[in-house]
């Protein structure tokens, strides 16, 4: 039983020092243009911010790990226990986020390809 409380520790930790380095990461992408000479602004820029701001909402979520489970720390804790609203709301925002940022990816692919036909003379090859 300690054994497996240790690894549940260990778990949690890895997991929220890594939604911190994601979440770092991503604000580096969201501050490029303060930093950046040139069109700032540009739509290849704004598709990748995006996806970079969904990006910190999930690493930010992963990074909180169990803070708001209910009586973690508790060893009376009951196992039918209902979750918090936070912890339901903070495991909502996580899969919203996750799978806007995997739509977004589907947007940002078809975006691409839709470019890279009109820029290429497929016609010839018909």
């Amino acid at each position: 039983d300690q054994q497996l409380a240790k690894y549940h520790f260990q778990l949690q930790v890895g997991t929220s020092i890594t939604g911190c380095f994601s979440a770092a990461a991503s604000l580096c992408v969201l501050c490029l243009p303060f930093a950046a000479r040139g069109p700032v602004r540009s739509e290849q820029y704004t598709l990748v911010a995006v996806l970079a701001s969904f990006n910190l909402v999930e690493a930010l979520t992963m990074a909180l790990g169990r803070v708001f489970v209910p009586g973690q720390h508790e060893k009376d804790q009951l196992e039918d226990e209902r979750p918090s609203a936070t912890c339901v709301s903070q495991g909502f925002i996580m899969q919203f986020a996750s799978m806007a940022g995997f739509l977004w990816i589907l947007f940002f692919c078809f975006k691409l390809t839709t470019l890279a036909h009109s820029n290429s003379r497929c016609d010839l090859l018909v």
